[in-house]
């Protein structure tokens, strides 16, 4: 790998990478997988964290984010454990290519530009370099007969299946690492609680009517790697969802005083906030459609995003006993064509189905949360081989998720740290080529990942 402006010296990123690509080819197309390793820079112990692939032969177009395929453990430069990509995986249009343009991030790199040595100070991407990969095929060699993609053992070890793990120190650096995955650029940004997850749970749809990521913030403070992503994203418009009891004016105020334009939605509880959104995904999409959920079921919130983003439908809250007066409002004004109404008879009852004005009312629940997920991933994506795994008895980590399941055309499905469900292994093994998981090992385990049987 070589500077892109001065092709006769090495770039900063180069001795991260294996010298050795696996290049799979089918119908004129390929795909690119490269080895990434730990690098010394300037007294600096780094890794290659992000590359962006120019597409053609030339820097003339904007880059797009290449895939983790897998993941390792190791030493980062604050001294602890971190994961860092193992794998990074790319698409071309064509086969044999010499040489492909690139945009690498190295953290040691952006720790000396950022001058800061903490990762939640550094802006991700300021030491930024323009680069093209070099190959040579003469000493190609066809492997088509062996099995896998091996670079080497690293600490998690995810059997050569594609799965990517978006994970942060927190809630909010995972938030800002799924928004780097799918996000190039935006000019809004949804804020939301880290803590309090009604707001942000029935946000998804809102997000991506405006094309948008959901960043988390405290109430007080926000995380510098949200700050910097916001930087990144070179947004101008932030979204702030949820009252001053869920983020704070002193919050709202910062954002104003650092050049943003700034708007809040907030009800007087989690009961009209969601309607307030939903009214204002309604008056976007102009669908005749809606899904209503238990106010304080979080699990169905969650997985529901990916049915809502993928039809722009509003999510709207009630209680389980009786049709909550701010939806009755919203149902009785909208004379819907549809209702989706997620959970059983615990979750919504039979009476406040009967409230709801609709003329079709489809109900989507399992015996449990997760195979109510599954319902619910029948109902958005009937025929997907990707999904997203989160924990069902902790959201935190996938509060962020929900926002983007339309552009990753991907699902939300529940599984327990360590294992899942057999009924969900069953409908999934054979049948699944790609995943994402959503937070860091003590949320969902590799393991948990190896007991399911991906297709190639």
């Amino acid at each position: 790998m070589v500077q892109a402006y001065n092709q006769k010296e090495a770039s900063m990123g180069d001795k991260a990478i294996d010298r050795e690509a696996i290049v799979y080819t089918k119908d004129g197309k390929s795909t690119i997988y490269l080895g990434m390793k730990g690098i010394s820079l300037m007294n600096k112990y780094g890794h290659l964290t992000d590359m962006l692939i120019y597409p053609g032969s030339s820097m003339s177009s904007e880059p797009e984010m290449a895939r983790v395929y897998k993941t390792y453990i190791d030493r980062a430069m604050d001294g602890k454990d971190r994961y860092f990509p193992r794998i990074i995986a790319f698409n071309r249009p064509t086969t044999k290519e010499s040489k492909i343009y690139i945009k690498v991030y190295v953290d040691a790199m952006d720790s000396i530009q950022s001058n800061a040595s903490s990762y939640d100070k550094i802006v991700k991407g300021s030491g930024a370099q323009n680069a093209m990969l070099e190959f040579d095929w003469s000493n190609a060699k066809d492997i088509s007969d062996q099995d896998g993609i091996d670079f080497g053992a690293g600490n998690e070890d995810l059997d050569g299946k594609n799965t990517e793990r978006l994970a942060g120190s927190n809630r909010y650096e995972t938030s800002a690492k799924i928004s780097q995955k799918y996000f190039s650029s935006a000019d809004t940004v949804i804020l939301a609680s880290g803590k309090n997850n009604a707001d942000a749970l029935v946000s998804a749809s809102f997000a991506n009517a405006h094309k948008a990521p959901i960043l988390l913030t405290n109430k007080d403070t926000t995380d510098e790697s949200v700050l910097n992503e916001i930087s990144r994203l070179k947004a101008k418009n932030i979204i702030i969802v949820g009252g001053s009891s869920s983020v704070s004016y002193k919050v709202e105020g910062e954002m104003r005083k650092k050049g943003y334009s700034v708007r809040r939605l907030a009800g007087n509880n989690r009961y009209e906030t969601s309607a307030m959104i939903a009214q204002e995904v309604k008056d976007i999409t102009k669908v005749s459609k809606a899904i209503l959920i238990n106010g304080s079921k979080e699990a169905d919130a969650l997985t529901v995003s990916g049915l809502a983003t993928s039809q722009g439908l509003p999510v709207i809250m009630t209680r389980s006993g009786e049709l909550e007066g701010n939806a009755r409002a919203k149902f009785n004004a909208w004379n819907l064509d549809q209702v989706y109404l997620v959970g059983g008879t615990n979750s919504i009852s039979d009476s406040v189905v009967n409230q709801v004005r609709a003329k079709t009312k489809t109900r989507l629940s399992g015996q449990d949360r997760f195979k109510t997920a599954l319902a619910i991933a029948d109902e958005s994506y009937p025929s997907t081989k990707k999904v997203m795994f989160a924990n069902g008895y902790n959201s935190l980590d996938a509060l962020s998720a929900g926002a983007v399941t339309a552009r990753a055309k991907m699902p939300i499905l529940l599984v327990n740290r360590t294992s899942i469900p057999n009924s969900i292994k069953d409908r999934l093994n054979g049948k699944i080529s790609q995943s994402v998981i959503l937070g860091g090992e003590s949320t969902i385990s590799t393991s948990m990942i190896n007991s399911l049987s991906f297709v190639k």
